[in-house]
């Protein structure tokens, strides 16, 4: 392996280094097959994690989820039931 292809190697390392630190942490976000954030509520692909706080606070995203909420109360109740 060439310097530079090792320089390169070295800065992508980095970089998937830093995409996992910034993934977020929420029940509600799970990850596509092309690592882009997705909101489990809207079913809405964000295009980075820095859109998730203002996604969260959106008109869409609360008229959606208390919808989830009762979805989950009703299916836990169902297994216990």
């Amino acid at each position: 392996m060439d310097a530079q292809a090792r320089k390169k190697a070295v800065y992508r390392a980095k970089l998937n280094a830093k995409k996992k630190d910034k993934r977020i942490d929420s029940p509600l976000v799970r990850y596509n097959e092309l690592e882009q954030p997705v909101c489990r509520v809207c079913d809405l692909v964000l295009k980075s994690e820095s859109h998730w706080d203002a996604h969260q606070v959106s008109r869409k995203h609360h008229e959606l989820e208390p919808a989830i909420y009762l979805h989950v109360k009703d299916s836990y109740m169902i297994w216990w039931g």
